[in-house]
């Protein structure tokens, strides 16, 4: 569930309001009236099924046909992941320092969600040095700071 920018797990329901306990066991507090009147989104509420979106900036110069192969390849064998609906991969666009591809898949709950996000990451960490494109082709930030002596006049 998440309200507001909280996102946790029901713990204790009161009469005057609700305790929501996040990930790092932290308990809020929140007045039942947020509920009805408040933003609320329940991520299990009719259908336990999520999606995980996975973001990877590549070098320029990147085969990005080949990237987005070895992301749906990735994603097809995680054991995991549904093959209904089936996972996507796309080309999103050119960022300020990358090439941005992207990953979506979807799990039948919440259950392992961290722990798919990890695995995904890793996996594709690894295919991407095996296949040589690492060393740089996961894209580092080009941003740079440039800094101006300013003379003082007497």
């Amino acid at each position: 569930m998440t309200i507001d920018s909280v996102t946790g797990c029901v713990s204790r329901i009161q009469i005057r309001a609700t305790t929501i306990t996040d990930w790092d066991r932290k308990e809020y507090i929140v007045p039942n009236k947020e509920f009805v009147t408040g933003k609320l989104l329940n991520w299990t509420l009719s259908d336990k099924t999520n999606r995980i979106v996975v973001r990877i900036g590549v070098a320029y110069g990147t085969d990005t046909e080949n990237a987005l192969s070895m992301l749906q390849q990735i994603a097809d064998e995680h054991p995991l992941i549904l093959r209904d609906p089936p996972p996507v991969v796309g080309f999103e666009g050119f960022g300020e320092s990358s090439p941005d591809l992207v990953l979506r898949c979807f799990l039948p709950s919440l259950d392992n969600r961290r722990k798919v996000i990890t695995q995904l990451h890793g996996m594709i960490d690894r295919r991407f040095k095996e296949a040589g494109l690492d060393g740089g082709t996961i894209a580092d930030s080009q941003l740079a700071t440039v800094f101006t002596k300013i003379g003082r006049s007497p």
